[in-house]
């Protein structure tokens, strides 16, 4: 059975037990990657949306999965 660590990358950013191909380093689910984007915390939502991954690693399509022109999923 596979971990977290050592889970295979998906391109189904829908599935929320998958680990998206665009944080292939830090090897955290959908699910999880949702929950730092919908964060309180304005620093951490940050580091996930533009330093962490999604905008840097992530096709442009799949963006906008996971954010919008309003600010949120």
């Amino acid at each position: 059975m596979a971990t977290r660590a050592n889970a295979p990358l998906s391109s189904d950013v829908d599935d929320p037990r998958a680990v998206p191909y665009f944080l292939w380093d830090q090897p955290i689910t959908v699910a999880e990657l949702c929950g730092r984007l919908a964060s309180p915390d304005p620093d951490v939502k940050a580091y996930w949306m533009v330093w962490g991954k999604l905008l840097r690693e992530a096709r442009d399509v799949d963006v906008w999965r996971f954010t919008s022109a309003a600010g949120g999923r």
